[in-house]
């Protein structure tokens, strides 16, 4: 798997970097979509709770509560084959449900999770989709509320992070589900005074858990707590944000050596800042302010995807009339300037961003553009994997017909035979990814003639080295057509 290189810059230098001034558009990041037009508020989770997922077979999803029906009720939107399709709503409990988050497993399942108000107070419950929605079940019940999830799944268990209320103050819990049946509720906290909120988790390329949340002691400001757990057993918790901090709404990413990687909002400075730090196998390296200037920088959603770090927000720039989401990587040398993935017209807020293994990026956030709330959402396409929607229709040698992949012998001890089959020319690529979701090889990038092609993967991984048996899935992509199979390894 390719590694991801980071270098930790100094605080001088980031703020530095910022004041270049921000391009229109970033290399790679195609035009903004917009997912809804309805008279109703639609709205992400306030929380940094990932709302955004790609399944094995290459179709994103996008959740977000509604009230088109009075009360709000949780929406999906999936696009397949480059086509969004029709927004449905997945479940009408007659009370108010919000702050839906989403994460795929390697079977190409999709685990929604949000906290309803149908029982007088605030449940978490879960429903999966498998090419439609089954009926939803209870996760939580407690005197108190539960709310504010984060999700991430590694192989094929979801694990759940939420605020929860526990003797008069909220804790954060930890839950997962192994298929059939959620755990037992793990306490991550016990303090018994102030608050702990908004926790965000992520796992590891070694199936190890982060989660991270603030924590507001009475009388204080906000501190980043982080907790770790691998093979069963968390971590002591350690403080993230330095002494100085006034810090709330953390997320967190693990890239593919893993190495953690941190942001927050911070108003230490009387203004709403982004502040970053990464913990590696010598532990947590110096926090790095991100941002700059007298406006308002809020809700960072962080990835660790191929070989890059990339951060957006939104922020209140040029004028809070006016507000964007601004996409900026951290690669070798430091930060780049900010981009704007928005459009001009836009007054974003409440953003996320989801990756894939190849580089390929996901971001969507709410709008107020047009006097209501609305989703838009736009795609980053990294150099070499792909062909860019708009490009697309003006090149009509792109292949548009169905793609298709055979793998024989399945399963297999040795090498896999892969006949791909495309109906016309042009970029096509495939590669190898394990049941977490995670890029093993990189069969094949390049200009396939139309018809069929005999490919072969030797179970090995980018750097030459076996790779453990298991579950893993062949990806093909040409132009806007995905073709998927499922692959076993026996040795």
């Amino acid at each position: 798997m390719m590694a991801v290189s980071v270098r930790v810059i100094p605080l001088l230098l980031a703020a530095a970097a910022w004041t270049a001034a921000p391009a229109d558009a970033a290399d790679g990041w195609q035009p903004e979509v917009r997912l809804t037009a309805d008279p109703g508020v639609s709205m992400p989770p306030p929380n940094n709770g990932r709302w955004i997922a790609v399944d094995s077979a290459g179709r994103v999803h996008v959740v977000f509560k509604d009230d088109r029906d009075r009360d709000f009720d949780i929406y999906h939107k999936v696009r397949s084959g480059g086509i969004w399709l029709d927004e449905q709503r997945v479940y009408d409990s007659g009370g108010d449900s919000e702050r839906p988050v989403v994460a795929a497993d390697g079977l190409g399942r999709v685990h929604l999770v949000w906290n309803d108000l149908q029982d007088d107070n605030k449940e978490i419950y879960h429903a999966i989709w498998n090419g439609s929605w089954n009926l939803p079940w209870r996760v939580t019940e407690t005197g108190g509320d539960s709310f504010a999830s984060s999700t991430v799944v590694a192989g094929d268990i979801v694990h759940l992070v939420h605020m929860e209320t526990i003797g008069g103050f909220y804790e954060i819990v930890y839950r997962a589900f192994d298929v059939l049946a959620w755990s037992d509720p793990v306490q991550l906290t016990d303090a018994g005074s102030g608050e702990r909120m908004v926790p965000s988790i992520a796992a590891g390329p070694d199936g190890t858990l982060h989660a991270v949340w603030f924590d507001v002691p009475p009388g204080g400001h906000g501190r980043v707590i982080w907790r770790s757990c691998a093979a069963g057993s968390w971590s002591d918790p350690e403080e993230v944000s330095g002494p100085e901090a006034n810090a709330f709404r953390p997320t967190a990413a693990v890239d593919g050596e893993g190495g953690v990687h941190v942001v927050w909002i911070d108003k230490r400075s009387g203004w709403e800042q982004i502040y970053y730090r990464r913990r590696g196998p010598e532990g947590w390296g110096p926090e790095t302010l991100v941002t700059a200037g007298e406006y308002t920088h809020y809700h960072p959603s962080i990835v660790a995807a191929a070989d890059t770090v990339t951060l957006i927000y939104w922020a209140a720039w040029p004028s809070a009339e006016t507000a964007g989401v601004f996409a900026r990587t951290l690669e070798g040398d430091g930060w780049s300037a900010r981009s704007r993935i928005s459009g001009s017209a836009s007054k974003a807020s409440l953003c996320c961003l989801s990756g894939e293994a190849d580089g390929r990026l996901h971001a969507a956030w709410v709008d107020e553009r047009h006097g209501d709330f609305e989703i838009y959402y736009a795609e980053y396409l990294p150099p070499g994997t792909g062909i860019g929607e708009h490009e697309e229709e003006q090149d009509p040698a792109l292949p548009r017909a169905p793609l298709s992949l055979a793998v024989a012998p399945n399963p297999f001890a040795g090498s896999a035979r892969i006949t791909l089959a495309v109906a016309s020319g042009g970029p096509v690529s495939l590669s190898i990814y394990d049941a977490a979701g995670r890029l093993v090889r990189r069969v094949a990038a390049g200009t396939f003639a139309g018809g069929s092609h005999l490919l072969e993967w030797d179970g090995r991984d980018e750097a030459g080295r076996s790779a453990p048996p298991g579950v893993y899935f062949a990806r093909a992509r040409a132009g806007k057509q995905f073709a998927a199979a499922k692959i076993v390894m026996t040795r």
